[in-house]
């Protein structure tokens, strides 16, 4: 195994660490060391930079919101939902001024129907306040969140998330979905 070895080369508030021939920022080091690693939520709460490269479970049927740490580029998150929520209760939000973009496929669990959102980043960047949330709602014809769904989220910009995923609903016809929208 290799030694990690923290670089002198760089100042404190741009830390590298060598490993090997290849220097890391503090986010591609946590990302990397928190490949597999399983953080189940039940609660509100407020991710932070320690936690890229999780894989994070919302698992509470009566929801709850998540909050991103702010934007740096590099922090991914796999986001799995564990439980149903009828309620639009399941919400994940990011800090201000930051966005997300991307595409969602919303799909059904009772019909053969889909639907996708899509979301160009240069829209996002521009009104961030319009694309600063995403929502979950099993039930509904705009979004889901039945247990198995799944978004992946990673960070582009100093601003913005993209956002690719596909989940379910038990609405029969989904329709101009809305996962992300404005909070």
């Amino acid at each position: 195994m290799t030694d990690l070895v923290k670089s002198n080369r760089a100042p404190a508030s741009d830390a590298k660490y060598v490993i090997g021939n290849y220097n890391l920022t503090q986010v591609q080091l946590d990302t990397a060391l928190n490949h597999g690693v399983v953080k189940v939520l039940t609660a509100t709460n407020v991710l932070s930079p320690a936690d890229s490269g999780k894989t994070i479970v919302l698992n509470n049927a009566t929801g709850f919101t998540t909050t991103l740490p702010t934007a740096v580029p590099g922090m991914r998150f796999r986001i799995v939902l564990d439980q149903l929520s009828t309620d639009a209760a399941l919400k994940i939000t990011v800090a201000s001024g930051d966005c997300f973009y991307g595409q969602v496929v919303v799909t059904s669990t009772t019909a053969d129907k889909y639907d996708t959102q899509i979301v160009v980043k240069a829209t996002a960047v521009a009104t961030p306040t319009s694309y600063d949330w995403l929502i979950f709602d099993n039930d509904a014809q705009t979004s889901g969140a039945s247990a198995g769904s799944c978004l992946d989220i990673v960070c582009i910009t100093a601003l913005s998330w993209m956002v690719s995923g596909v989940i379910t609903t038990a609405g029969n016809a989904p329709s101009n979905p809305t996962v992300i929208y404005a909070g």
